[in-house]
């Protein structure tokens, strides 16, 4: 946690490995660098190792947006049609969970995903 505390990123890219990969499309988020390299790192990385690629920030805050994101990846990726079938089944899987559930108790829960300081769950980043 000093890295987090010093302000600096407790990730690296490897440049010379994704120059090798070469890859087309990156997938990153910028809503925390503690969870995962920067966008700032990844946009760094890119532009170290040159040449076209398409940076996709990816920040679902809800299960729709997740939905939202899955079907972007198929777009970027050119698999719409797969991400756009993918997406209809978990709908359909989530309808069934709703109408299984429905009438059912609903307890109180609380979800903390970092203690030192407490932060609930799903918000994003604990900085």
């Amino acid at each position: 946690m000093r890295s987090v505390h010093r302000g600096s990123s407790l990730y690296a890219l490897d440049d010379a490995l994704l120059a090798r990969l070469d890859p087309d499309v990156l997938l990153t988020q910028e809503l925390c660098d503690v969870c995962a390299v920067s966008y700032a790192t990844v946009r760094e990385a890119v532009r170290v190792i040159g040449g076209e690629r398409n940076v996709v920030s990816l920040e679902p805050t809800s299960l729709a947006g997740i939905l939202a994101t899955i079907e972007e990846v198929g777009r970027v990726c050119l698999a719409e049609e797969r991400a756009t079938a993918l997406v209809g089944a978990l709908r359909a899987r989530i309808a069934a969970v709703e109408s299984a559930a429905a009438g059912a108790p609903r307890p109180r829960v609380a979800a903390v995903e970092w203690l030192d300081p407490p932060f609930s769950g799903g918000t994003g980043c604990p900085r």
